[in-house]
């Protein structure tokens, strides 16, 4: 496998392995535009000619399929290698393989969630004309259909169901028991599974595409019928399911907790409470259109349900679209005026439009009605803070370490302060305290390395941002301050070992090239410093000091003209720097001499 951790692929820079599929593998990719994750697929074919190039292209765009169950296809391109890529919404939470390892049994009610999902997704594409050849019996043959998935998601319930494939052997083997060999009795390995589940399996699998279910959807919403859920819910309430999806919910299990909720449903569809906690449990798979949809509906069920706007607001927050969050929170806050929490969220909301007065005002309300509103008092720091009012901020800061004298990031942001205020002593001490509290406090180590900088204490800053890296080796921040502190040291090499390693994270970070080609320059290899300044240059052609400093560097070749030129460029973007102005006179100092 080709390594690619810290490439660029069209504009996603490959930060982490994912895993690997049938045609290549998948990385964790941050966009270099607005920093947004995304799974990128890097395909392991090449495309080396027009119409292979044209053919990727036309039907990457057919994958565009827009549906809650669906995976969305961000982009598509062709790296300078040729090789093909698509960058897809990534999903943090893993694969049901993951959740489910090989060999495992699953409860029949969770596989029925499972597959409606999967075939409500499948039927979607199937009804765009879309489908994804599996190995049924027809594919084999060559001609996949719509069916084949139908028979492909039958392999998957029989697998869940028994914890085997009906199938085994090598892929020869494998290949011809699927289109010759029925699949073993699922009652044998499973006496207590009632003879229409099975049946449903059976279907589903037949080899004659003709004989399974008319569509993917139908077979799913047999499979759902077959299970006969109304009967698993007899001997509970409504409020023993709904207090069984809290503790599934409170324990990070959402998929379970979903079960239980719809079991709930089952016995009383008009059960708010129910729409409302499974809204939770899709948040917290950050399937955020339908945590709405279930939001939408205890809302219709009991207009007056306070807490259903307010998380609703908080989805709304999740997608960015903090104005119609701010319309729930002034939903809650008329139905409950004094509820704490829907002026925090909506203070939230404001401080992400940058709104802070009005943030500012939301937390003082907050904390008016909850006066140990530890996260209030913070926040309302960080408006402060970001309004450069910094003695309001150290005073907040205060108030939230007298409630909780271990609230780490309240040292270490009142570090932050005391830093901008020069006051580099007090901000170590704040930094020092965070770590006591939190000792795997990355933005700490790396904050008092910044503190130890300014006091020019080079060797105890580059001990911090060495202890930045080692909890997070890829802290791109500590490695370019790392070589700054390496510079200012006069230790030029090491520096530029730094700066290498902050540009194989991010290739784009134009002053991480600016300043290893001025440690080049400083040691007289001067190519190598013109490259570096180049590279910041495309990136950033606007960038006045890299033209100033490849200026320097054509001037020490005694290439004058250039130089010149480069002196005039960045005195036209920036005319205040003097530096290059004294660069400039001694370049035409030189040039005049040249003539005479």
């Amino acid at each position: 496998m080709v390594d690619r951790i810290g490439q660029q692929i069209g504009d996603y820079r490959l930060i982490r392995w994912l895993g690997r599929g049938g045609f290549g593998d998948v990385y964790l990719g941050e966009s270099v535009h607005d920093k947004t994750l995304s799974a990128v697929k890097v395909l392991q074919a090449k495309l080396t000619s027009g119409t292979d190039i044209k053919e990727f292209i036309n039907e990457a765009r057919t994958f565009r399929l827009r549906h809650p169950n669906i995976v969305q296809l961000l982009d598509f391109g062709i790296a300078n290698d040729d090789t093909p890529f698509l960058a897809m919404d990534y999903a943090p939470n893993g694969t049901l393989r993951q959740r489910y390892p090989k060999g495992n049994q699953i409860p029949l009610t969770t596989i029925v969630l499972y597959i409606k999902q999967v075939a409500l997704a499948l039927q979607y594409a199937h009804d765009r004309n879309r489908t994804i050849p599996y190995m049924a019996p027809e594919q084999i043959q060559g001609k996949p259909r719509p069916a084949s998935d139908q028979y492909a998601l039958g392999i998957i319930v029989y697998e869940w169901l028994s914890g085997s494939r009906p199938f085994n052997g090598t892929a020869v083997e494998v290949a011809i028991q699927h289109a010759m060999t029925p699949p073993p009795s699922l009652r044998e390995k499973l006496p207590a599974i009632s003879p229409d589940v099975e049946q449903v399996v059976l279907t589903a699998l037949a080899k004659d595409p003709k004989q399974r279910f008319a569509s993917v959807l139908d077979f799913a919403n047999a499979l759902e019928r077959a299970t006969n859920l109304k009967p698993n819910t007899v001997g509970k309430t409504k409020e023993q399911w709904l207090t069984d999806g809290n503790a599934h919910f409170n324990a990070r299990r959402y998929e379970e907790a979903i079960v239980a909720y719809d079991n709930a449903l089952q016995l009383d569809p008009m059960y708010a409470s129910a729409h409302y906690n499974r809204g939770n449990a899709y948040k917290g798979l950050r399937q955020f259109e339908q945590a709405l949809v279930n939001y939408d509906r205890a809302i219709q069920l009991d207009p007056r349900y306070v807490n259903v706007y307010i998380n609703r607001g908080n989805t709304y927050q999740d997608l960015k679209q903090h104005s119609r969050a701010i319309d729930d929170y002034n939903q809650a806050l008329q139905l409950d005026v004094k509820d704490a929490d829907a002026y925090y969220n909506r203070g939230n909301a404001y401080r992400a439009l940058k709104q802070y007065e009005q943030a500012i005002a939301d937390y003082s309300r907050a904390i008016q009605i909850s006066p140990r509103y530890t996260n209030a008092h913070y926040n309302q720091g960080l408006c402060y803070q970001d309004m450069k009012q910094y003695e309001l901020a150290i005073a907040c800061y205060n108030q939230v370490i007298q409630i909780d004298p271990v609230y780490a990031n309240a040292y270490n942001n009142r570090g932050n302060v005391f830093h901008n205020l020069k006051q580099y002593e007090r901000a170590i001490e704040d930094y020092n305290r965070a770590i006591q509290i939190d000792p795997q406090d990355t933005d700490a180590y790396y904050n008092r390395g910044n503190a130890y900088r300014e006091l020019k204490l080079y060797e105890r800053a580059i001990i911090e941002y060495d202890s930045t890296v080692r909890l997070d080796p890829r802290y791109v921040k500590a490695y370019y301050n790392r070589g700054l502190s390496y510079q200012d040291n006069k230790q030029y090499e090491q520096a530029i070992s730094s700066y290498d390693r902050a540009i194989e994270i991010d290739p784009r970070y134009t002053n991480a090239y600016y300043n290893r080609g001025l440690c080049y320059k400083l040691i007289k290899q001067y190519d190598k410093a013109i490259a570096d300044y180049n590279a910041a240059l495309q990136i950033d052609p606007n960038y006045a000091w890299a033209y100033g400093g490849r200026g320097l560097a054509y001037s020490a070749h005694r290439q004058y003209q250039l130089a010149l030129q480069d002196f005039e460029r960045a005195l036209k973007i920036d005319p205040g720097l003097d530096w290059v102005k004294s660069g400039r006179e001694d370049v035409l100092r030189s040039m005049k001499a040249m003539q005479s």
